[in-house]
């Protein structure tokens, strides 16, 4: 079976708390009790419509992580559980609309000891533009302040586009594809910035309206201003939120390169962030380290210390175990926002079923053998397609936040104009992710994948 499957394939385990209680296997909900816990599952398109996702359901689980309840959504995708406990674990369930040989893949969120309450929607999003107004056109982004220089770097954001060109003093974007709801009279911002060498410079624009089917001209008038940085982690970026949107983003590879901050009347904040990339010895596929640290500010116009997060690797790692024991990465004068997991069992490069947990940063770790996806996904044929896994483990410190029941009572309510606010001005991160790309080796060759390797 799958979970027999994913035990052999990777010797790991994924978190759980306790969370319900009993030992029914029944998927009848309990009595009402005044507590209620309530989720809407949407699809949203390419431009933000959104549809009920009537397929959705939440599996409550018990304290050993065994299913105890199955509850489905209804024809508006609002899926409600009644219970006498303050906090339940359970999974959403998400049937991916796109079938990959014959299989409907399965999103999976799991949310460990999570607090009672309403939790907004959840939106998956399918990147379908089909019901969008959609303009495409190509744009070409002069630098009039240095029109005779190579552009080094350019990047576009807020829209997809298919190839671009660098050259002396502009750069030009081929099949820029912009697309907002239909009877919106707004649609959404689009911002490139281009970088230069000899000497280091930035020139940023911000604009909306595009000459659909031709060539859109745009000058980047916006001088960046250097953003110091003081950090051993040797990678850097910065972006600016407009129109609850990242723009303006540019980085630096390495601790001698300046990035850029920009003035607008439109941005709203900004974001600084560095970072560091170490690669993980892993001879059955991939595996990194992700370190960052990051500040949201008005004033940029200042000297940004950025440590890291102040949790080791080995820490970290002995989330995943496989014996129940328990686990605590808590340390003093930090209040971790959350631990997170994810999983992705693939064929050929394609998610079959994608897992994502949320967990507090000290519980129980338990066996994946107690889940069960048999009412949502055939687990012989997952069994016999999936050819490659890939396992994450992230710890988040918002420095604002007060722990995970502070956050995860937040989190329906987040948006991108949330991290405005002062609770959301500092985070700090570190990633663990290993992937296996080939399932066709002996047991011993998993030592590879055990925490205490890292």
């Amino acid at each position: 079976m799958y979970r027999s499957f994913i035990l052999s394939a990777l010797s790991i385990a994924v978190l759980a708390g306790c969370g319900g209680s009993g030992d029914s296997s029944s998927t009848k909900t309990p009595e009402p009790s005044g507590k209620t816990l309530t989720i809407t599952a949407v699809y949203r398109d390419a431009c933000g419509n959104e549809t009920p996702d009537r397929d959705a359901a939440l599996i409550i689980h018990n304290a050993d992580y065994s299913n105890k309840a199955t509850v489905y959504a209804d024809d508006n995708g609002v899926i409600s559980y009644p219970t006498t406990n303050g906090s339940e674990t359970f999974s959403l369930v998400r049937l991916v609309q796109e079938k990959i040989d014959g299989i409907t893949p399965v999103d999976l969120l799991t949310f460990v000891d999570h607090p009672v309450i309403d939790l907004g929607k959840n939106a998956f999003q399918t990147g379908d533009s089909s019901a969008c107004e959609c303009r495409t056109s190509n744009v070409q982004v002069d630098v009039p302040a240095r029109v005779n220089s190579y552009v080094e770097r350019s990047m576009l954001r807020g829209a997809m586009f298919d190839t671009y060109q660098k050259g002396t003093g502009s750069v030009t974007y081929q099949a820029v594809t912009q697309c907002k709801q239909s009877g919106s009279e707004q649609w959404p911002q689009l911002s490139v910035v281009n970088q230069f060498s000899s000497p280091e410079q930035a020139y940023g624009a911000l604009f909306a309206d595009l000459n659909d089917g031709g060539t859109t001209e745009v000058a980047a008038e916006l001088i960046g201003t250097p953003v110091v940085i003081n950090s051993y982690m040797s990678y850097k970026q910065v972006s600016a939120i407009v129109d609850n949107g990242n723009h303006l983003y540019n980085y630096a590879f390495n601790g001698s390169n300046d990035v850029y901050a920009f003035t607008h009347e439109s941005i709203e904040n900004h974001s600084i962030t560095a970072y560091e990339y170490e690669n993980l010895d892993n001879p059955t596929g991939d595996g990194y380290i992700f370190t960052s640290s990051t500040v949201r500010t008005k004033e940029v116009n200042q000297t940004f210390d950025l440590p890291p997060i102040a949790l080791s690797v080995d820490d970290l790692a002995s989330v995943l175990t496989l014996d129940g024991q328990d686990y605590d990465i808590a340390e003093s004068g930090v209040d971790y926002a959350f631990i997170f997991i994810g999983m992705e069992a693939s064929y050929n490069n394609r998610p079959l079923l994608a897992w994502s947990i949320f967990a507090p940063p000290s519980g129980t770790s338990v066996n994946i053998e107690n889940l069960n996806l048999a009412e949502f996904i055939d687990e012989s044929a997952l069994e016999s397609k999936v050819n490659s896994l890939s396992l994450s483990v992230t710890a988040r410190d918002w420095g604002g936040i007060a722990g995970y029941e502070d956050y995860m009572r937040r989190r329906p309510t987040r948006q991108l104009s949330t991290f405005n606010d002062p609770e959301y001005a500092r985070a700090k991160t570190k990633t663990v992710q290993l992937t296996v790309n080939d399932l066709n080796y002996s047991q011993s060759a998993l030592s590879n994948l055990i925490p205490t390797q890292f």
